[in-house]
């Protein structure tokens, strides 16, 4: 299983688990170049990315509910994220109340998918050092 990325020619872009035989089948679907991002990899804001990767936007109110986080904790992840262009928040008035949609920016998509693509060939390259070396334990 690999990660591929929708090309922009084809709409907004998508990130997400496609089979190898499913990618060949598919030649929208590219593979993103693999690149280790220490700001995704930190394990909320790759929770977040992830959990915003298959729809466009998400209430600020679900998202603090699905991760289980404070408001102040959340918060602080979002804007790390906003920073760097990965994520985009949009205030609403409705009933007098506002909202938060949050929505992961295609450079955000294309950041988780370069950063997982670059997680599972660092494994590609453990499972290979396993398979040469099988007698080396620690």
């Amino acid at each position: 299983m690999v990660w591929a990325h929708t090309s922009a020619k084809h709409g907004k872009g998508a990130c997400g688990p496609v089979s190898a035989a499913a990618s060949q089948s598919y030649p929208e679907q590219v593979s993103p170049r693999p690149q280790f991002d220490p700001l995704v990899h930190e394990p909320t804001r790759l929770k977040i990315c992830t959990i915003l990767t298959p729809m466009p936007e998400m209430d600020y109110g679900r998202l603090q509910e699905v991760l289980a986080l404070t408001a102040p904790t959340l918060s602080k992840h979002l804007r790390a994220l906003a920073e760097a262009d990965y994520v985009r928040l949009t205030k609403q008035t409705k009933d007098g109340h506002v909202h938060t949609r949050v929505a992961l920016t295609p450079a955000g998509r294309e950041a988780l998918c370069g950063h997982v693509s670059e997680i599972q060939r660092m494994a590609r390259v453990v499972r290979g050092s396993e398979r040469r070396f099988p007698h080396i334990t620690t």
